[in-house]
């Protein structure tokens, strides 16, 4: 529990996915409070997405936690990850927050609530 799914228009080629992930894995804990041994990062390059009627470089990203989701601080830290590794223009990246109850959420089948 935190996730983060990232799905965009750019290929595996264009960045590396290793300290692109180890990167948001270490941001997405940071500012959850949550250890970094229960975030799990998950990256869709190559997705055929139209966002404002053109195929730009996009960006859509989903982050899901149990509470600690501040989207005010977690937009721009995010943003400018994104920004750097896929040169996407921020402006083309949006991102969505689910604050999931603890009793919708489980490792393996251990349910946390």
């Amino acid at each position: 529990m935190p996730l983060l799914v990232v799905n965009t228009t750019s290929h595996d080629s264009t960045f590396n996915s290793n300290k692109l992930k180890k990167e948001l894995s270490k941001a997405l804990s940071l500012h959850t409070n949550k250890p970094e041994n229960y975030v799990m990062i998950i990256i869709n390059t190559g997705q055929d997405i139209l966002f404002g009627g053109t195929t730009y470089p996009s960006c859509y990203v989903e982050v899901k936690s149990i509470g600690s989701l501040e989207p005010k601080t977690l937009s721009p830290i995010l943003s400018s990850i994104l920004e750097d590794n896929f040169s996407i223009q921020e402006s083309r990246i949006y991102i969505s927050f689910e604050d999931v109850p603890r009793s919708n959420w489980a490792q393996g089948s251990n349910p946390f609530g």
